[in-house]
C-alpha cells in the first residue's frame, strides 16, 4: 500500500474576532501614540521604517496599560483552552516580552525569528486595507528548497506544503504562532497607519 503522511505539523493560531476588541481599541490606539510621543526615537530590530518601542518591556508596568494587559492575558487563556495543553504537564505559560509597532506608508519587517522564546503573537490594533500581509517562512524551505520547487500546485495544496502563507492583519484578530518560525511583513501601502502589538512566551512545565 502507497501512502502520504504529512509530517510534523507546524501549528498557527488565528483568532480573527477576540471577545470585546471594539471596547478597548481606541484605548490601545490612544495608548500607542502617547507611547510614541514619550519615547520617539523607537527602536530598531526587523522594522524597516516606523516605529518601535525600544524595550519589550519598557511600558509593562504603566499603570495604563494594565487593564489593556488584562484583556490580552483574557485571550492568551482563550488560546491555551482551545489548544488544549496538558494542564498536568504545562505548569503555566508566561510573557516574556511585549512591544508595539506603527507601520505607516511602504513600513514593512524583514524576515526574522524570536529566539529565546516558544510562542510569539501579535495582535492588529488597527489594520486599514491593503497595510501589509504577515507572511510564514516553511521551516523546510532549506532543507528541502529542491523538492519545493518542483512540486505540483495541486500536491501542494493537499498536503499543505507551502514555501509560504500569509494571513491578512484584521483589526481585533489575534495570531500565536511558534517562535522559531521566519515571518515578514510585506510594505503597507494604506496612507494610514498599521498599529500591532506583539508578544514573546515561554511554556513552563514541571
Amino acid at each position: 500500500m502507497k501512502t502520504i503522511t504529512p509530517a510534523f505539523p507546524c501549528l498557527i493560531y488565528e483568532d480573527d474576532e477576540t471577545r470585546d476588541f471594539h471596547l478597548v481599541q481606541q484605548k490601545f490606539i490612544d495608548f500607542v501614540y502617547d507611547q510614541e510621543k514619550k519615547n520617539p526615537n523607537g527602536g530598531e530590530k526587523s522594522n524597516l521604517g516606523g516605529w518601535q518601542t525600544p524595550n519589550p518591556k519598557f511600558f509593562i508596568k504603566d499603570q495604563e496599560f494594565q487593564p489593556l494587559f488584562n484583556w490580552l492575558a483574557e485571550r492568551v487563556k482563550e488560546y491555551l483552552e482551545y489548544v488544549d495543553y496538558d494542564k498536568e504537564v504545562m505548569h503555566d505559560v508566561e510573557i516574556k516580552s511585549i512591544w508595539l509597532n506603527i507601520n505607516r506608508r511602504f513600513n514593512s519587517n524583514v524576515s526574522h525569528w524570536h529566539p529565546n522564546s516558544n510562542l510569539s503573537g501579535v495582535l492588529y490594533i488597527k489594520a486599514p486595507k491593503d497595510c501589509g500581509r504577515i507572511f510564514f517562512e516553511s521551516p523546510h524551505e532549506f532543507t528541502e528548497f529542491n523538492a519545493m520547487h518542483v512540486q505540483k500546485q495541486d500536491f501542494i495544496n493537499k498536503y499543505l506544503a507551502w514555501r509560504y502563507m500569509s494571513i491578512e492583519p484584521k483589526e481585533g484578530s489575534l495570531i500565536i504562532f511558534p517562535s522559531h518560525l521566519r515571518h515578514f511583513v510585506n510594505p503597507n501601502q494604506s496612507t494610514e497607519d498599521r498599529i500591532s502589538l506583539a508578544f514573546n512566551m515561554n511554556i513552563n512545565v514541571g
